[in-house]
């Protein structure tokens, strides 16, 4: 995604959010934690993280996603 153009690169990220928001979990196989780093810029990253809801509560997402 280097690059791009600002829009270019922002379009592609949300394209990625959404893939990955879409792909499921195999409870029978385990993995219930995903993590994908995208580069955006040279110094610049994208980290999604996509868990499913049997292993976390709000209150350790908040944890997790706090400043």
């Amino acid at each position: 995604m280097r690059g791009l153009e600002a829009e270019e690169r922002e379009k592609r990220v949300k394209s990625a959010i959404g893939e990955e928001a879409g792909r499921g979990f195999d409870l029978q196989a385990g993995g219930l934690l995903r993590a994908r780093l995208l580069r955006v810029g040279e110094q610049e990253h994208v980290l999604l993280v996509t868990m499913h809801h049997i292993v976390s509560d709000d209150w350790s997402t908040g944890v997790m996603v706090r400043n």
